[in-house]
């Protein structure tokens, strides 16, 4: 029924683990607000082996990276 905004506050490269933090906001009823789909992209390194998603500093989801060429 309502629409959120995703506000991305920053990243973090960490021993292997990229951290992304970001907060939602209420924007208002869905059917008088256009709220775009976010999304965020890293550059390919075998590195990063997985990502953690922090709302508000806290972990809510982590996901592993797998290279497929």
């Amino acid at each position: 029924n309502y629409a959120y905004r995703v506000r991305f506050r920053r990243t973090v490269l960490d021993n292997g683990t990229l951290h992304v933090y970001f907060s939602v906001q209420k924007e208002g009823p869905a059917e008088t607000v256009e709220a775009p789909v976010s999304m965020i992209t890293f550059a390919k390194d075998r590195g990063i082996r997985k990502v953690n998603f922090y709302h508000d500093k806290i972990l809510v989801k982590t996901i592993p990276v797998v290279a497929v060429y």
